[in-house]
């Protein structure tokens, strides 16, 4: 299992940094099913922005956002998806500030002039159940054809931690209409798999997912909501986490309490960043970009 902080050794290896939406600028399908998927795709994985944040764990989270988004316009090769895995706001029981947070992220989405799609995380659906998401955003769920390349978008968030009945009845049917030999990509929030069910850290169904997605050759699950860098194979499919874009968060199981700590002053960005998930046409290749030192690291292949 990857781990960031343990990777850096910070504090002594006692802590480590251990959807649905669509602009418009994506078709329903792309791509007929039977066609093959394009010879290569360059995709970014964003995650965990908690717009309109204000405390000690990020003290100025917009602009941290904001040179995460520069470090992806940077890219070369430029992306042709970004995926974002949830939270994109910080929750807030007043309407009106929850809608002024999701257009404000949005904005900013749309800024990169590349096509994207979200899933929600619990703080997008906090006080009205992704209502304001789904008018903002997107659809909760949703299934995407982009030049090939399936995206299976799922809310494990806005009623609880699992997928539900009707949700999975809906996943089987699109994926009756999938060619087993396409790329999968799977979005949501809380990992599918139990991570670490203490911190909530899991999907109660997950398990049922893994078994749906078992007949396609290349696939992969992404998540959000752990806020640290953990790339895990379970049920023969790799599961990999968003670097968040606002603060990280301990490993799990040192400490009885889930809290973030204050910003250091220091090393103000530990921990941040995001993914970029090349598909090259035989595979699915991760790279970790750090937004300390900007440099991708290999994660998966």
């Amino acid at each position: 299992m990857e781990n960031t902080l343990t990777r850096r050794g910070f504090m002594g290896g006692a802590l480590a940094v251990a959807t649905a939406a669509l602009t418009g600028k994506i078709a329903e399908a792309k791509v007929p099913a039977g066609l093959p998927a394009a010879a290569s795709l360059r995709i970014v994985h964003l995650s965990d922005f908690h717009w309109g944040y204000r405390g000690d764990w990020n003290r100025n989270l917009s602009a941290t956002v904001d040179r995460i988004l520069q470090e992806v316009l940077k890219l070369d090769p430029k992306p042709q998806l970004v995926l974002v895995t949830g939270d994109l706001i910080q929750a807030v029981g007043e309407s009106a500030e929850r809608n002024k947070r999701l257009e404000a992220v949005k904005a900013k989405l749309d800024g990169l002039n590349v096509p994207w799609l979200a899933v929600p995380g619990e703080h997008d659906t906090f006080g009205d159940q992704g209502q304001a998401f789904k008018t903002i955003v997107g659809p909760l769920f949703f299934h995407r054809n982009f030049q090939g390349l399936h995206v299976l978008g799922l809310d494990n968030v806005s009623q609880g931690p699992f997928l539900g009945q009707a949700q999975s009845a809906w996943v089987q049917d699109q994926l009756g209409r999938m060619a087993p030999t396409a790329p999968l990509v799977v979005l949501t929030h809380r990992p599918l798999y139990d991570l670490f069910t203490p911190w909530n850290w899991y999907t109660y169904d997950g398990d049922s997912l893994y078994g749906a997605i078992s007949r396609f050759s290349h696939r992969v699950c992404l998540f959000g909501h752990v806020h640290q860098a953990i790339s895990h194979r379970t049920h023969q499919t790799n599961n990999t986490s968003g670097l968040p874009a606002s603060w990280p968060l301990p490993a799990p199981g040192p400490l009885e309490r889930l809290q973030p700590w204050p910003q250091g002053a220091s090393h103000p960005d530990m921990g941040l960043g995001f993914r970029v998930m090349d598909w090259t046409g035989s595979g699915f290749k991760v790279h970790t970009t750090w937004l300390e030192s900007p440099q991708p690291e290999a994660v998966l292949t």
